[in-house]
């Protein structure tokens, strides 16, 4: 049995973590033979739905209480929680049209990273909870030692 490409190989094989290497090797291997065009999006959605989600996106856009650039910020949080790799890269480039400085942008990065540590924490308490495991006593972490002033 003669074999096209690592990706055929992987097809296969057993599917397992080593697969999934081959697998991304093959398709490392076969992109490096052809120069296929980009898939195009929206592939799998109805055009009539399609249609709905575009004129619901652009109503999102449009002049409100909250100014493009915040907007576009805003828009950077919820690509980096949802990762969507086209959205984050489209939103920061927007973001900085609309004049975010690299310090607005690393913000909102950082308070992005807050919330989803935060919600590692939520779903590990919902699952503690429900399997009755506690390892610790869930009590905060103490806080970082502060000066005492004169008055104290």
């Amino acid at each position: 049995m003669q074999l096209r490409s690592l990706t055929e190989l992987s097809r296969k094989t057993y599917h397992s973590g080593a697969c999934n290497f081959f697998t991304g090797l093959g398709l490392m291997a076969d992109k490096l033979d052809t120069k296929e065009e980009k898939w195009p999006s929206y592939t799998m959605v109805d055009p009539r739905m399609r249609k709905i989600y575009f004129q619901f996106y652009q109503e999102t856009y449009r002049s409100s209480v909250l100014d493009r650039k915040t907007k576009e910020l805003i828009a950077i949080a919820a690509s980096l929680a949802t990762h969507c790799k086209g959205c984050l890269e489209g939103h920061i480039k927007k973001a900085l049209k609309y004049g975010a400085t690299k310090e607005e942008l690393s913000e909102t990065i950082a308070i992005t990273m807050g919330v989803n540590a935060a919600s590692i924490v939520d779903l590990t308490d919902i699952a503690a909870e429900n399997l009755r495991i506690r390892h610790f006593d869930g009590t905060r972490a103490p806080q970082e030692p502060r000066e005492v002033s004169p008055e104290e």
